[in-house]
């Protein structure tokens, strides 16, 4: 919590435990300061409650069709805690490691996943947290607010690489051929007369 102090320079109090849990208070700060916002922080050393939140899902910035990626999902907890952690693609759960149940230590953990897109153009991936309550413990001790236990981001996967293989009998690169398509790459072989020359 923050409140604005009376004082002929403003100043602004906060009250925190130093974990966010909605919105991004530092981003906030170069803001503040270049407003002439004096900012003091006092560290909240009550209890913290245990909280869980998915707070980011990243992937490479290249993802080609047919080949494996990997994705990894942040997330934060307040406290020492057990999570089972859901990857989707497009909706549905991405393969057999789509489903991970984790210890989540207090700070920010990251869990791993590996997927494959078809085909080209735009998915959808979306990570989905669900917090593990030990025998006879109440979920809602371990996390209080469902709210912030998704993240969605969309990705966008280019299509498959593709090479021209010139040679002068092309029935005899099929095995290649073949070969580059087992590897995700479309080839496109011929003979040199059948490749245009520019000029």
């Amino acid at each position: 919590r923050a409140l604005f102090l009376p004082s002929p320079r403003p100043r602004r109090w906060v009250l925190s435990d130093g974990l966010e849990t909605r919105g991004r208070a530092r981003a906030a700060l170069p803001e503040l300061s270049a407003q002439g916002v004096r900012v003091m922080v006092t560290p909240y050393e009550g209890p913290i409650a245990s909280e869980l939140t998915v707070t980011d899902v990243t992937f490479p910035e290249e993802i080609r069709a047919g080949q494996p990626f990997e994705v990894r999902v942040g997330v934060r907890a307040t406290t020492a805690s057990r999570a089972r952690v859901r990857l989707y693609q497009d909706g549905r759960l991405v393969g057999l490691g789509a489903v991970q149940e984790v210890d989540l230590h207090a700070g920010v953990n990251e869990v791993a996943f590996r997927t494959v897109a078809r085909d080209r153009g735009t998915v959808e991936l979306r990570a989905e947290l669900e917090p593990l309550a030990a025998e006879g413990e109440d979920p809602a001790t371990v996390d209080r607010f469902a709210e912030n236990n998704r993240f969605v981001r969309a990705a966008e996967v280019l299509g498959r690489p593709r090479v021209l293989v010139a040679c002068h009998a092309p029935a005899r690169m099929d095995a290649f051929a073949r070969v580059l398509d087992a590897a995700e790459i479309d080839a496109a072989v011929r003979s040199p007369r059948g490749i245009p020359m520019d000029g």
